[in-house]
């Protein structure tokens, strides 16, 4: 049995020509420059995420708001959910609190799904 595969490396969030000197960029910082900065880094992977899920929430939330497929309960519980996770998310939280959040979330976006899938 094969353990976790490891990451695959990730290359730098900046560009090569921040580097260079400008008028706003007067002494550039070399290779520490485009190092990665663990808060910003921790929004791009929230923002990741939200590209992932929220789409597709919001193609299924259409559909369950044209459709009448029922009241607002479960759009509001996932909209609570999401924003609960991007709390802990940015908070750093243990990824177990994380991961109740995101259970708790796609639990409601299930509950939509399904309320959908029900009345087409």
């Amino acid at each position: 049995m094969r353990g976790p595969t490891p990451p695959l490396p990730r290359p730098p969030l900046g560009s090569p020509e921040d580097l260079r000197h400008g008028i706003i960029n007067a002494k550039p910082a070399g290779a520490v420059q485009l190092a990665p900065f663990e808060p910003t880094d921790r929004l791009r992977r929230i923002m990741a995420h939200d590209v992932e899920n929220n789409v597709p929430f919001l193609a299924v939330g259409l559909l369950y708001v044209v459709a009448g497929a029922g009241g607002p309960g479960p759009l509001y519980a996932y909209a609570a959910f999401k924003a609960a996770h991007h709390a802990v998310y940015l908070a750093g939280a243990a990824h177990e609190f994380r991961a109740a959040a995101f259970q708790a979330h796609s639990f409601a976006f299930a509950v939509v799904v399904a309320r959908v899938l029900a009345v087409l």
